[in-house]
């Protein structure tokens, strides 16, 4: 009897899955969730697809800086315009030419650390929606511990990122750099026809933009 157990025994302590590896992580999220995030509550890690997700967000950064024309200016004129907007809805009296374009010097000089900014931003984003979820299972009274929730919440939001951020160094390098809205990032991936092929709203059919 005793010898017939020895197999059930080696059988069941074979059982426990390796982890999978980062690749693997970042296809099997998309691909197939349900398993990934279980390997991923199995075996919590988040260093990887943090500093992934950040690298890629630094690229799609720089790359618009360098890819679109003029992009200072027009960041500054962005701000002009949201500054102005501000007052307006406040109903404050528009302040003089000079103490408006100093206010949009000192907001504008953070221009040149956008690059740095995912370093900070990603890791407190990630934190603050682990701590979230965590305080909802907690009240939940689920049996889970922190560690666990952080790396679910780092791999499925770092995924997501690096998926935009890829998308988003894909269309700054192939798309016209004069159609491109540094203001409005949600406006370089789209499907319509004409702007797949790169064409400009103003010259070409509305049907190829609807």
């Amino acid at each position: 009897m005793t010898e017939q157990e020895r197999p059930y025994e080696v059988s069941g302590a074979g059982e426990e899955r390796p982890p999978l590896g980062p690749l693997s992580r970042i296809f099997g999220i998309i691909v197939s969730p349900t398993e990934t995030f279980a390997d991923i509550a199995r075996h919590p890690s988040w260093a990887f697809i943090l500093i992934v997700t950040i690298a890629l967000s630094s690229a799609s950064i720089f790359l618009l800086q360098f890819r679109v024309p003029n992009f200072e200016a027009r960041y500054k004129e962005f701000i002009r315009q949201q500054i102005e907007e501000t007052l307006e809805k406040q109903g404050a009296a528009k302040p003089p030419q000079e103490a408006l374009d100093r206010q949009v010097e000192m907001q504008a000089r953070f221009f040149r650390f956008f690059v740095l900014l995912p370093v900070a931003v990603i890791p407190i984003v990630a934190l603050f929606l682990a701590g979230v979820f965590f305080l909802g299972l907690l009240l939940l009274q689920a049996e889970t511990t922190f560690k666990k929730t952080f790396s679910v919440v780092s791999w499925s939001y770092g995924v997501t990122s690096s998926v935009g951020a890829l998308l988003g160094i894909l269309v700054l390098s192939l798309r016209d750099p004069e159609l491109l809205d540094p203001t409005n990032p949600e406006s370089w991936v789209v499907t319509n026809l004409g702007a797949m092929l790169g064409l400009s709203p103003e010259r070409t059919h509305p049907a190829l933009f609807a």
